[in-house]
């Protein structure tokens, strides 16, 4: 999802330690591929964050942020 007004895209998903690795890569390809296909720049930031770690694997959650160029300023520097 793109936040609105932010120019930050946001994957979020459950993980357990068996799809950390497995989920981040795939995150990080979709990320890139939606932007490909919707024309919007990277502005050269991205982070994860990693949630808290809890006894129950359905409750541990990763967010992968990407810092995008505002809309139609892709030419511009």
């Amino acid at each position: 999802m793109v936040l609105d007004g932010q120019n930050i895209f946001l994957s979020r998903h459950a993980i357990d330690e068996q799809t950390t690795v497995d989920f981040c890569a795939g995150a990080h390809a979709a990320i890139l591929a939606w932007c490909r296909t919707h024309d919007r720049a990277l502005a050269g930031l991205s982070w994860e964050v990693y949630g808290d770690r809890h006894a129950d694997p359905a409750l541990r959650r990763m967010s992968v942020y990407y810092l995008l160029q505002e809309a139609g300023a892709e030419g511009s520097s």
